[in-house]
């Protein structure tokens, strides 16, 4: 929260973010400003079907392809980096084995690996 004051020019107050040269979300003695769809929907579910014979494939329409298989460093502060394998399939990672399907992560920022190069490499 913050109120600017300039004597005989400028009088708004509401919400900026450190550093923003101004009020982001606020009021003066005339208008108001906000915003909306700030939490846009950007993620779904999707439960994929393995192949009965072959846990390595899954249903596309009537045929079946072959999951994406990648190796990850899990990098911890204060610990030895973790390895882990992650599968994906066309709608995105592979979130858990629930034996016949796996539920499926479908999320537009993985959707442009151009834009962010390193969506997926972060230190906890």
């Amino acid at each position: 929260m913050a109120h600017l004051q300039v004597p005989n020019d400028l009088d708004v107050i509401g919400v900026t973010i450190p550093g923003a040269p101004g009020i982001i979300l606020g009021n003066n003695q005339d208008i108001a400003w906000g915003a909306t769809n700030l939490a846009p929907d950007v993620q779904d579910l999707y439960l994929e079907e393995l192949y009965p014979r072959d846990r390595s494939r899954y249903r596309v329409g009537n045929s079946w392809e072959t999951l994406e298989e990648r190796n990850e460093t899990l990098m911890i502060r204060g610990a030895q980096p973790e390895f882990v394998k992650v599968r994906s399939t066309r709608h995105g990672p592979v979130l858990q084995d629930l034996g016949a399907h796996l539920p499926v992560l479908r999320w537009t920022l993985l959707d442009n690996e151009e834009a962010y190069p390193h969506a997926n490499q972060q230190t906890v």
